[in-house]
């Protein structure tokens, strides 16, 4: 690989980590038993554009960083898989498309990955929104993470379309 690919890599990594870190931090959306946000959208368009493992390590930054601004350094451990796997799995399963018009279920592939992540991250500790009944809570709280990986990635796709046509990221990274 050459040297500007590698600075190019670099650069697409930290740029789509710093995002994905300000979309998971700073627009959260409020519900029951915590919130939402979007921080899988950058995720998820970014091992679309630049690849899977790049996707990944944007997923793994971001949201590292977001769970220690937050207080939640005790998720870090769980966020390092889980956002590596959605890149992953987004990634790879949205290359391995011959017709690009599948893609929601590359989608529904890397979101139902994390929220099995979550779950266990949930559960292990003792995540309590409804008074003692951990597995409850295990399970609300993993399916608002599903269905954010879901809409993050319907939402990527307009944004995948648009910035797919650019010269910057159509040209192949060796």
């Amino acid at each position: 690989m050459s040297q500007q690919n590698q600075v190019k890599r670099i650069v697409n990594v930290a740029l789509f980590g710093a995002l994905s870190f300000v979309c998971a931090r700073f627009c959260q959306i409020p519900f029951g038993i915590g919130y939402l946000n979007i921080g899988d959208l950058i995720i998820i368009l970014a091992a679309m554009l630049v690849g899977p493992i790049d996707g990944a390590l944007a997923g793994m930054i971001g949201g590292c960083f977001a769970d220690l601004a937050a207080g939640f350094g005790s998720f870090i451990p769980f966020t390092i898989v889980a956002k590596a796997l959605l890149g992953i799995t987004v990634g790879y399963s949205f290359k391995g498309l011959e017709d690009k018009k599948y893609a929601p279920i590359a989608i529904f592939a890397g979101a139902y990955v994390q929220a099995h992540i979550y779950f266990y991250a949930y559960y292990s500790h003792n995540y309590d929104a409804f008074e003692g009944n951990y597995i409850i809570s295990a399970f609300t709280s993993a399916f608002m993470d599903f269905l954010q990986g879901i809409v993050c990635g319907m939402a990527a796709l307009p944004l995948y379309r648009v910035l797919s046509r650019m010269n910057y990221f159509s040209a192949k990274l060796s």
